[in-house]
């Protein structure tokens, strides 16, 4: 113990909370026994009454009672406000223990790291007179005393300020005019959160320890006073805090007890029931809000809540007509028993009335959707009329619904479709119905949708029409026209026995139907008058076909007897050169008109897709070699020299000959015609991996640049004048176009402008696979100089017109054969019967019986069955002719036609060669048998 003073510890259980300390400055002192166990008993008291200050946590009255023992102590507990308990308590220190000053300061937080000053909250001062304030100074608190006060948890006592122990701070102090102090901290639960400071300024002071020990006791009552003071400030911001954020809720919200009565609610939920604050406390929550009666089941969450301790939530229907969601969650005791009820209440009728309008739309959606699928399905204008009527009547809801079309004037309207009323009704007043009349005519003439939603005051312009509406017991009315390009066709009526509010969605839902509808019907009459066209287009198309093969036949049956009878003439060993050069021209002008026939029925097949290509392996050397051949009379008598450079080693490809063949003729025939006199025509072949490339070039007049775009359209030429000068019916060049196209390859035009020539290049495609005759004397023993085998085999000729069978017996003697001839279908199987003849030519065009009938006969009988008949005709559609060598006829020979292609095709019937296919470029890995 240090002389001259005295300390005695405050204890609390066994605890240091502080120390009473007594010192003697003017003389010395030796504290007695006596004094220090009445120092000892101060200390105890001082820790009863510390004790007693601890226990206001637990109990705000109990810590009154307990400070009543002490007037500072009553001071503390009189407040909850830190800066009243803080003045008074320096005040009334100051004045009790009479110090020249005595200041408390609290800091915003309590001092965890004390490496840095904490900023002060408050700082409250007693001052004795004359003595300087220091409540704007504070750098009197220094790191160095704080840390110490922190980790002593005790006061400072200094008797003489030159003893302070710490340097921070001295000097401060001393020019404060501080000559002893007495520093104790404020704590709380161990943590420095203030300091209670009592300097003597007049002179030096020797702290007693009962002084020490009391202010001690003061400085931990008021860390609990102020400690509460805080708490108190801090649940009263929170309460405030708490209940701002409860009246701000969008829902109602309300505290039940276990009764289910309403402790407390915010403002939201007094709106919703609509009483006042006042009267809401206390009310039993089941009478909150008045359920409508047809919405009443009898059963009470709130009640069922309490009882079953679940939580419930319900949506009820009050009075007001309004939809309210009810939440109620209870909260539970220790003992598991409901101790209050949480309700939470939300006016939901917006967002019901928003799904019911969003599921009525997507309703009107949806029928709209599978109208517009309906009608896209039919082009039946009363199945789509009745499909979207009976849609919309039913998404509508409507007691009545009604489809009036407008007749072929436009003057009356006719019911097609209705519901809700007898069909006999509805026609007796409607008889009287005029487009001309106010409310109808306004909706078909201006388009527009009329809305009537109650028929005893909404005007309605029609009489007549009100009259309907009474008559079927209708008091709400929705009228929409059908329309399509502002062409009114009729009208669509919706209608309500009681008056009814139509919604936007709905006379628009209405509207859309409408211009749907309209829009269909249109349609589906567009389509029948485009069907209509296309069935006399196509009639006026088979009529075009019926009279091209009418006329190919009649030119085509004597052109045979002209070229049959002239190839003969021209065989014969008693005629002149100059009578066989003139025959010869004969025939190459009978080969011109036939080409001309050609080409006509070719581009007939074209128009019509019915073009059949018999595709073969084609040398197209040999090709153009057989055009140059056709052609070249034409060319000498014009004065025209044909050039020819062709590619020996040229592949053969997978093509129609004689299409190609008419290609390579017009394009011949096209250069010739327009070229002068010892002019040139020079036709080459070339190939690539891909292409074999023909070029026909001339130097003839050449193609102006403006019309070479349109050289190969069809009826196309340079001018009229020379088409009077040069002939021809411009289809040449569009029929080589459209033949080389449908053999995969391209064709092109080029030409430096007029009188400079011009160049045709048709490119024809290489396949992968191609196929090489290995026979070298195939071509050889299928020309028109083989013969058949010898002893006069039997042919039978079955033609009723005289000059196409002379020609053809003609042919058919000179081949050694013995001609059989008939001149009906029926004479022509009497006489197979007979004879057993090797071949059989018959003309398919003959009048009387049907020859696929006769073919059928031939090939019933075993002995007949194996000959081979070949068809004759002048002209025949493309599905004939597939027919024809479908049914068993064994080749088709068209008219006119060549002697050496007549005496080929008999040949391979009769005697056919044997020939081996070899497959090239085949990618396969198996080695040939």
């Amino acid at each position: 113990m240090l002389p001259y003073a005295a300390y005695v510890p405050v204890y609390i259980d066994k605890k240091l909370i502080a120390v009473i300390g007594l010192r003697q400055f003017n003389h010395q002192r030796y504290w007695k026994k006596e004094e220090m166990s009445l120092l000892n008993a101060v200390a105890d008291q001082v820790a009863v009454a510390i004790s007693q200050a601890n226990l206001l946590e637990q109990s705000r009255e109990q810590a009154k009672r307990e400070l009543l023992l002490n007037e500072i102590f009553k001071t503390l507990a009189d407040s909850l406000n830190r800066t009243e308990i803080i003045d008074k308590l320096a005040i009334k220190i100051g004045e009790s223990l009479a110090v020249d000053r005595c200041f408390v300061s609290l800091y915003f937080e309590p001092i965890y790291d004390t490496s840095h000053l904490h900023k002060l909250e408050h700082k409250s001062e007693y001052l004795a007179e004359g003595i300087a304030s220091i409540k704007d100074n504070i750098d009197v608190f220094q790191p160095a005393l704080l840390k110490w006060l922190t980790k002593n948890k005790q006061p400072l006592v200094v008797n003489d300020v030159l003893e302070y122990p710490f340097k921070e701070g001295k000097s401060e102090l001393i020019n404060a005019s501080v000559k002893s102090l007495l520093i104790v901290p404020i704590a709380q639960s161990g943590k420095l959160t203030g300091i209670m400071g009592l300097h003597h300024c007049k002179s030096t002071r020797v702290w007693q320890e009962t002084e020490v020990d009391l202010v001690a006791a003061i400085a931990a009552q008021a860390s609990v006073a102020i400690n509460n003071a805080y708490l108190f400030r801090r649940i009263a911001d929170s309460q405030q805090h708490w209940q701002r954020t409860f009246d701000s809720m969008t829902d109602g919200v309300a505290l039940l007890d276990k009764n289910g009565r309403v402790i407390c609610a915010n403002e939201p939920l007094i709106r919703l029931c609509n009483i006042s604050s006042e009267d809401v406390i206390g009310k039993l929550g089941v009478e909150l809000f008045s359920i409508a009666p047809d919405n009443y089941s009898g059963f009470e969450p709130i009640e069922e809540a309490l009882r079953s301790s679940v939580s419930m939530q319900v949506e009820i229907q009050d009075l007001h007509k309004r939809i309210l969601r009810q939440n109620i969650d209870p909260i539970l005791d220790q003992k598991g028993k409901v101790a209050n009820l949480i309700l939470v209440v939300r006016d939901v009728t917006k967002e019901r009335q928003a799904e019911k309008e969003m599921a009525q739309r997507n309703r009107e959606l949806s029928t709209l959707n599978a109208i517009s699928e309906e009608i896209s399905k039919s082009l039946e204008i009363d199945k789509i009329i009745i499909s979207a009527f009976t849609k919309t009547v039913e998404v509508m809801g409507a007691d009545t619904g009604l489809v009036l079309l407008l007749d072929e004037m436009q003057e009356l309207l006719r019911p097609v479709a209705y519901h809700g009323q007898q069909p006999e009704t509805i026609l007796k007043v409607l008889t009287n119905l005029s487009t001309q009349r106010g409310l109808i005519r306004s909706a078909i003439d201006f388009k527009e949708t009329y809305v009537i939603e109650n028929i005893d005051k909404d005007e309605m312009p029609d009489p007549v029409f009100k009259e309907f509406a009474h008559r079927l017991g209708l008091r709400a009315i929705l009228i929409t026209n059908l329309q399509s390009k502002n062409r009114g066709l009729g009208l669509l009526l919706v209608a309500y026995r009681q008056k009814h509010t139509f919604q936007t969605n709905e006379t628009q839902l209405i509207s859309a139907i409408g211009r749907q509808v309209g829009v269909a019907m249109e349609n589906a009459r567009l389509v029948a008058s485009l069907q209509e066209a296309l069935q006399e287009l196509r009639e006026a198309n088979r009529l075009k076909d019926e009279f091209l093969a009418t006329l190919s036949h009649e030119l085509r049956t004597p052109l045979t007897s002209i070229r049959g009878w002239t190839e003969l003439l021209i065989d014969r060993d008693d005629i002149d050169e100059e009578i066989r050069a003139n025959l010869k021209a004969v025939l190459n002008n009978a080969d011109s008109l036939q080409q001309l026939i050609n080409d006509l029925l070719e581009l007939s097949r074209i128009e019509n897709r019915v073009l059949k290509l018999e595709l073969e392996p084609t040398d197209i050397n040999l090709v153009i070699i057989s055009a140059v051949q056709t052609v070249k009379q034409v060319a000498d008598n014009r004065a025209v020299k044909i050039e020819q450079d062709l590619a020996l080693d040229l592949p053969e490809i997978s093509a129609d000959s004689n299409r190609l063949q008419q290609v390579f003729w017009n394009l011949l025939s096209n250069s010739i015609k327009f070229s002068r006199s010892n002019g040139y025509v020079h036709i080459s072949t070339r190939y690539s991996d891909e292409w074999i490339e023909v070029k026909v070039e001339d130097n003839g007049i050449g193609i102006e640049a403006s019309f070479l775009p349109l050289v190969f359209e069809r009826f196309r030429q340079g001018d009229s004048s020379s088409t009077r000068r040069y002939g021809g019916l411009g289809i040449g060049l569009s029929l080589v176009k459209s033949l080389v196209e449908v053999h995969g390859g391209e064709v092109q035009a080029e030409s430096p402008g007029k009188d400079q020539g011009s160049t045709f290049m048709v490119k024809l495609p290489i396949p992968k696979q191609h196929i090489v005759t290995i026979n070298s004397d195939l071509k050889d023993k299928l020309s028109d100089e083989t013969k058949v085998l010898s002893n006069k085999p039997k042919s039978l000729i079955i033609e009723d017109l005289e000059d196409s069978l002379r020609v053809l017996v003609s042919i058919m003697e000179r081949q050694g054969y013995e001609v059989l001839t008939a001149r009906s279908t029926e004479a022509g199987l009497r006489m197979a019967e007979r004879h057993y003849p090797k071949v059989i030519l018959m003309d398919v065009n003959m009048p009387g019986r049907n020859p696929y009938d006769i073919l059928l006969d031939l090939h019933s009988r075993p002995e007949l069955v194996s000959i081979p008949v070949i068809a004759i005709s002048g002209f025949l559609p493309e599905n004939e002719r597939q027919k024809v060598l479908s049914t068993g006829f064994a080749g088709l020979i068209t008219k006119p036609f060549r002697r050496s292609e007549l005496v080929t095709m008999v040949n391979k019937l009769l005697a056919p060669l044997n020939t081996v296919i070899l497959e090239t470029e085949q990618e396969t890995n198996e080695e040939p048998s």
